[in-house]
């Protein structure tokens, strides 16, 4: 995986040599097809920790997360059709970047390893040396033919391990019959108590914030809309990043209800078999395929597929950001295009090594670690309202935009700090060891004090999951800026972001983890994934040298077509992360997270033709500058 991931990128360094250029490696000359695209865009933040991570929630607390699926309609509207136009109108290329790609290569790293004998150190820096190598040399035009690459492996080892898991319990029925019987299968609570972890109120209003914040306003995927020549082909990438999108987070979960239908009568992590609930689905994985030769290898690599988008992803956004925000404004003279290359490619390599070495503190940090994730997340509700107010509110002014996001993240700390100094007690869905079952009755012996901590743990890094902690400070911080503004000067004319955020955890190391499974020799599946990356990446190089331009490494010259941009979309945001963490969600949990799904037509509708028309008219580098 690594290995092909790798020549992507060096197919498009050896294409593009000659003519590369600034634009060329952010943006692909605004150049990209849509189908690409769109699933670059779903790659992107579908990391390994997703797919890891939604067959966990559902095997603890059951299904109702996916009601996720529900808020994607509205998500992708609104982000295709209201962001999106502000952002191709400005012809921007960076929004803003968070610096968590180092817990997206160590969590999944660790698990794994921790599992299979696969050294910690040798998928961290194979892993971030690829990412870093393929984006470098083949700018956008690599990073969104990778993410179609990994997440085409995504949905094949999502996909089998789904079919063959249910073939091996007999059926649908028993799948759905086990899970019932133990309370996993939980798809409309619509109790509208907001302090209840999941119901579909909560899971619904908090998606449709949550990832209209991603889809319309965030740098990895705005960059990647305005790869796409015109601004109705690209709203047409989140029309695509929708089922796609859906489909994968129903692979996770269906992924948690066959897990946790293997272990409904002993529990691993009460038998000790495992020492964390990220640890379920490779388990899983392990016992049910390992007489398979290879697919325990595609397993791995098709999880540290999301890794590999994710990272590539946050280095070319922040190669962007810290061109046109930190390097150009601060310059007494126009920096060429040939030097804003040289530059963009230096900081992406500084990126790239960077994200390994934080690896070493995110080792260290622990509970400090988990607190700054936290404090990144709720920071980043203040920072869309801002985009909100900016873009949709004529009497926005300087003076309403600070005080009113100074309001924000105010109240964004309140809420965040208060959930992590008093950490609430979260009911878990019925388990059985060796036929003792119901942990409602025996929640005090069968759930340790270390499955305790991170249960709670998941609920304080998933804040921004929940209508009732992001939602309000979004709209408080957007009135009260409309508020301010209209009292002081007159408005002035301006240009006209479980487990679905990442959770982590705090690891110890586990000496007694079984590593039978060495001789498969897995580690040559994920390293022939990173070389067909690299190779993407010199084919770019190759084909694009002489021609090279800031444009064409970050925008892909605007050339891009459709599909391929989607699915880069929709990798991007699916993290090895949530890969592990998704099926642990289902399995703790149960299957309420499901709504997830139905915000996302309001969240693509809004996304494409509210925010993405903004963007694309305004034809500017940076999406800082609409507000």
């Amino acid at each position: 995986m690594l290995i092909v991931s790798a020549l992507i990128g060096l197919y498009y360094w050896w294409t593009g040599r000659g003519k590369s250029s600034a634009n060329e490696f952010l943006m692909a000359n605004r150049s990209m097809s849509v189908l690409p695209v769109s699933m670059s865009v779903m790659a992107s933040f579908i990391s390994a920790i997703a797919l890891i991570g939604i067959p966990a929630e559902v095997y603890i607390y059951g299904l109702q997360n996916w009601a996720m699926i529900c808020s994607f309609p509205v998500v992708m509207y609104v982000s295709a059709y209201m962001f999106m136009p502000v952002f191709y109108e400005l012809q921007i290329t960076s929004t803003y970047e968070v610096v968590l790609m180092s817990i997206v290569l160590y969590g999944p790293a660790l698990a794994i390893s921790q599992l299979t004998g696969m050294g910690l150190w040798f998928s961290v820096i194979t892993t971030g040396v690829v990412c870093t190598f393929y984006t470098t040399i083949g700018g956008m035009k690599a990073v969104v033919w990778t993410d179609v690459f990994q997440t085409t492996l995504m949905f094949a080892m999502m996909g089998t391990v789904v079919v063959k898991g249910v073939y091996d319990l007999g059926g649908l029925h028993t799948l759905w019959d086990i899970n019932n019987h133990f309370d996993r299968i939980e798809l409309f609570n619509l109790n509208p108590n907001p302090f209840i972890r999941h119901t579909f109120w909560t899971v619904f209003f908090g998606s449709v914030v949550h990832w209209t914040n991603i889809y319309a306003t965030n740098q990895a995927m705005v960059q990647r809309y305005l790869t796409i020549p015109t601004l109705k082909r690209a709203q047409m990438t989140l029309l695509i990043v929708w089922p796609l999108k859906t489909t994968i987070i129903c692979l996770s979960c269906l992924a948690g209800l066959v897990v946790f239908a293997k272990y409904s009568t002993c529990d691993p992590m009460s038998t000790k078999r495992i020492e964390r609930f990220d640890q379920l689905f490779p388990l899983y994985v392990i016992q049910s395929f390992s007489f398979i030769p290879g697919f325990v290898g595609l397993f791995i690599a098709g999880v540290f597929s999301g890794s590999l988008s994710t990272i590539s992803s946050g280095v070319n956004s922040l190669s962007a950001v810290t061109l046109q925000d930190f390097i150009r404004p601060f310059l007494s003279y126009k920096m060429s295009d040939s030097a804003a290359t040289l530059t963009v490619k230096v900081v992406a390599v500084f990126y790239g090594l960077l994200s390994i070495a934080l690896v070493l503190l995110a080792q260290q940090m622990g509970n400090i670690l988990q607190a700054a994730i936290a404090l990144f997340g709720l920071l980043g509700s203040p920072v869309f309202g801002l985009f909100i107010l900016g873009m949709f509110v004529p009497t926005a002014n300087s003076k309403g935009a600070f005080w009113g996001t100074l309001l924000g993240i105010s109240c964004s700390l309140w809420v965040g700090v208060g959930a992590m100094m008093y950490k609430p007690y979260l009911p878990k869905k019925p388990i059985s060891v060796e036929s003792r079952t119901s942990i409602a009755e025996m929640d005090s012996t069968l759930f340790t004090p270390l499955v305790r901590k991170h249960v709670e743990r998941l609920q304080r890094l998933r804040i921004e999951d929940y209508i009732q902690k992001e939602g309000p400070e979004k709209a408080q911080q957007v009135i009260a800026s409309a508020l301010i503004g209209s009292a002081g000067q007159l408005p002035h004319k301006s240009h006209t972001d479980l487990v679905l955020n990442n959770f982590t955890h705090n690891y110890v190391n586990n000496n007694n983890t079984n590593n039978s499974i060495n001789s498969y020799n897995n580690d040559n599946y994920y390293l022939n994934e990173a070389f067909i990356s690299a190779l993407i990446g010199l084919y770019y190089w190759w084909t694009g040298r002489g021609k090279s331009s800031a444009n064409e490494f970050l925008m892909a010259n605007r050339s891009m077509s459709v599909l391929p941009v989607s699915m880069s979309v929709m990798a991007t945001f699916i993290s090895a992360i949530a890969l592990l963490g998704f099926p642990a969600e289902v399995y703790i949990y149960g299957l309420q997270n499901w709504a997830v799904m139905c915000s996302f037509p309001i969240v693509m509708y809004v996304s494409a033709y509210m925010f993405m028309p903004v963007f694309y008219e305004l034809q500017i580098t940076s999406t800082f500058e609409v507000c």
